[in-house]
């Protein structure tokens, strides 16, 4: 089935909340959560943070770094065009995302969609949601 991914979308230019993806929570960045997250994957061959060329965004490449995952530095506007960057450098197949602030992403909802993917053999883009319904 070729190279299969998960790419972590991440940058610390965010408008409402900068650095939210830095913060930290007992001790640890949310982008560490998010990255523990992705490597409980079964079905990921390979994790890549996908961040920005921005000089601010190098410590996102050196958090990636301590956790062993690659990252991608591209396009400040435009996360499509980091994603083909990642693509083409890495010779991805096939990836799902998780969004770098995104605490409650679990990867065996990204397995799912690398079992769609196994199962249709297509080259079609796969979309997911799951609702999480919070009663109180």
């Amino acid at each position: 089935m070729g190279n299969k991914a998960i790419f972590i979308t991440v940058r610390t230019d965010s408008k409402r909340l900068p650095h939210k993806a830095l913060l930290e929570i007992n001790n640890k960045k949310v982008i560490e959560y998010v990255i523990e997250n992705a490597k409980k994957s079964k079905k990921s061959d390979l994790i890549i943070l996908c961040t920005t060329n921005l000089s601010e965004d190098n410590i996102l490449c050196e958090i990636s770094n301590k956790h062993n995952i690659k990252y991608y530095c591209g396009s400040v506007n435009d996360k499509l065009d980091r994603w083909l960057g990642a693509v083409n450098k890495y010779n991805i197949d096939f990836f799902c995302t998780m969004d770098g602030d995104d605490l409650f992403c679990e990867s065996l909802f990204v397995d799912m969609a690398f079992e769609q993917y196994e199962k249709n053999n297509s080259d079609r883009f796969i979309v997911q949601c799951f609702w999480i319904v919070c009663s109180r």
